[in-house]
């Protein structure tokens, strides 16, 4: 499982809130941008209305002051009449008025009874053939009788034909009048207020209109011509190239607002407000560059992001450097802590916190100051137990020495007893009854057999007494030292088992106090015992050698190996008492004992001792390479003392 420190942790906890907090701050930004953004295709449909409702206001002038000036004439009207009426209205309407969208081309009056006349830069005949029948008729508007008209096919910028119905005082109609209009285009930017009188204040906000205020116009038939055009690079009398995004709008015959992307012929992407041009089916498109027409929107996303950013990461850093300086006291608290684990209880545990942290620092410093005095005890205790310990441990080996030494005297004082006094008695005894047994020669041969067995088993008390001393303390380690007890003792296995036993010296053996001569004898001795009782081997090799100033003894054999603990608890609990009294007695004379063992291998027992006794001494030390059984005796030593060997 992953594990992330004090500071990861909390910076993680931080992070995360943060997210959430300007996730929040970040979706109520969104939502006021979407709101700024509504507003702002709301503003430029509300413009994009009221410039055509300009426009059509512009079209009602325009018939409306035709008509006023023909309201002399009536159905009877003769041409002279007509063409001075045509002529004052023409001249009005190009000179008096004034128009935004569009110039006078002419005026044309037309009486049922097959007057017309036409007042334009048009010759009549030319004005009367292009209101044929095949001209598109656009709409019937209101109770004006207003008519608008366009022709798709005019290559000369012509916007529309206005058409109103003349009628008489009477109330009867007797003809109509109609008012070519041509478009005012242009490549500057097209401004409302510039061309429109929105506000008749005196404080007319038009005079240094910011950028957001330029627009491009264009007004569209339903057939997608373009007839009028106000900063668009769009050719009149062209398919308009927002004509199939506007479809939908023209279908329904309805206003909108929608953003155009990709538009094509080089134009970037841009905000569409179109509307229906009042009492006509022509359609009013007010264009802005989206970049312009959203800029407070986007403006206001660039800075929300930005800033949420920069929060965001003035709040990481200010809360790392928080963070830093409180996990700091927790990690030095942290290595103090390590440190009192290991054992350290002398270095003071110091933190620069002044809040909780620094409360447990001080509680830590005092259990510091506690534990190290308890262990300054501790120590103090343990170093006087070991003082009595080692004494104990002299005063024990002292006495060990000296019941090893009265032993030894013990045997030496019962072999001497039994030599002198039992064997002798026991020779005199024998040679009674052999002197016995030679004066009766004349008894009979039962009493003789008597007396001859007699004095074998003297003969063989005896031998058996002598071989007693010689266990007990042989003459010949006192008279001829160690090799040749060690001889001795092989020749007397040999004699007694058939086992083949050989006893090899070194060239570099030390001469040897006498009490570690007896040890390694003793050693030597206990060893064949315990061979000779359980390890079923056919050699025995005994050598002795030296080197590095010190003596040494290996006793090896071939049998079948024994499984020994290396603790002398073990080994006391396990009955290994032999093995006990070999170590002793090594430790005794300041030397040491080693056993290996291998399962079908064998055993070695190895002593290595100074030339002469020593005060102290390792403890045993056991190497048990490869065993693969124990002992089922649990005696497999012997089962006695090797003091007592």
């Amino acid at each position: 499982m992953l594990r992330l420190g004090l500071q990861k942790r909390i910076m993680l906890y931080v992070a995360i809130g943060l997210v959430g907090m300007f996730a929040a701050v970040y979706w109520l930004g969104t939502r006021t941008i979407e709101t700024a953004t509504e507003a702002a295709f709301e503003e430029r449909l509300a413009i994009a209305e009221t410039v055509a409702g300009a426009l059509s206001n512009e079209f009602d002038h325009a018939i409306q002051d035709a008509v006023e000036e023909t309201e002399s004439l009536n159905g009877d009207v003769s041409l002279a009449d007509a063409t001075e009426a045509v002529q004052a209205a023409y001249e009005h309407l190009s000179e008096t008025d004034n128009f935004s969208f569009f110039d006078i081309a002419g005026v044309y009056i037309s009486s049922y009874s097959g007057v017309t006349a036409f007042a334009g830069p048009e010759q009549a005949t030319s004005r009367a053939e292009r209101l044929l029948p095949e001209v598109i008729t656009v709409a019937a508007g209101g109770n004006s009788g207003l008519r608008i008209f366009w022709d798709d096919a005019s290559d000369r910028g012509g916007l529309a034909t206005l058409s109103m119905p003349l009628v008489s005082l009477d109330g009867a109609r007797w003809g109509r009048v109609e008012v070519d209009t041509v478009a005012v285009s242009s490549s500057g930017p097209f401004v409302p207020y510039g061309h429109l009188t929105l506000s008749s204040g005196p404080d007319d906000p038009r005079p240094d209109l910011p950028s957001v205020a330029e627009y491009r116009l264009e007004v569209i038939s339903p057939t997608g011509r373009t007839l009028l055009t106000a900063g668009s690079d769009a050719p009149l009398g062209e398919k308009s190239l927002h004509f199939e995004a506007l479809s939908e709008m023209l279908s329904r015959n309805t206003g909108g607002v929608m953003v155009h992307r990709n538009p094509g012929g080089g134009l970037r992407d841009h905000v569409m407000a179109a509307v229906p041009v009042p009492r006509s089916d022509l359609l009013l498109v007010l264009l802005q560059d989206k970049d312009v027409a959203l800029a407070l929107a986007t403006d206001f996303r660039t800075k929300l992001t930005l800033y949420a950013g920069i929060g965001m990461m003035a709040a990481l850093l200010v809360a790392w450097f928080t963070t830093r300086h409180v996990v700091r006291s927790a990690e030095e608290l942290t290595v103090a802590a390590k440190r009192m684990a290991a054992g350290d209880l002398e270095s003071p545990i110091r933190t620069h916190a002044q809040d909780e942290i620094g409360e447990l620092s001080e509680s830590i410093e005092s259990m510091r100051q506690q534990l190290s005095s308890a262990s300054a005890e501790r120590e103090t205790a343990r170093r006087e137990l070991e003082v009595r310990v080692v004494e104990r441990t002299r005063q024990l080996r002292e006495a060990l020495r000296q019941a090893i030494s009265g032993q030894e005297g013990e045997r030496q004082r019962l072999a001497r007893d039994l030599h002198d006094e039992v064997a002798q008695e026991l020779i005199i005894l024998a040679r009674g009854i052999d002197g016995v047994r030679l004066r009766a020669s004349d008894q009979n041969e039962e009493d003789l057999a008597e007396l001859e067995h007699m004095e074998e088993l003297a003969r063989s008390t005896l031998d058996t007494v002598r071989r007693f001393s010689r266990n007990l303390r042989p003459s010949v380690l006192d008279d001829l030292g160690l090799v040749p007890a060690l001889r001795w003792i092989g020749a007397d296995t040999s004699d007694r088992t058939g086992v083949d036993v050989k006893v090899t010296e070194d060239e570099d053996v030390p001469d040897l106090d006498p009490d570690t001569a007896l040890a390694l004898f003793r050693i030597a001795q206990e060893s064949v015992h315990n061979i000779e009782r359980h390890a079923e081997a056919t050699s025995i090799s005994i050598i002795v050698g030296g080197g590095d100033g010190r003596a040494t003894l290996a006793v090896t054999d071939n049998g079948r190996g024994f499984d020994v603990s290396g603790r002398r608890d073990e080994l006391e609990r396990g009955g290994h008492l032999g093995i006990l009294g070999m170590t002793e007695r090594a430790e005794l004379v300041g030397g040491r004992l080693v056993i290996t063992s291998h399962a079908g291998q064998g055993t070695t027992v190895k002593a290595t001792v100074p030339p002469a006794p020593v005060s102290g001494g390792d403890p045993v030390a056991v190497d048990l390479s490869s065993v693969v059984r124990d002992i089922d005796n649990p005696a497999s030593d012997g089962g006695h003392d090797g003091l007592g060997a």
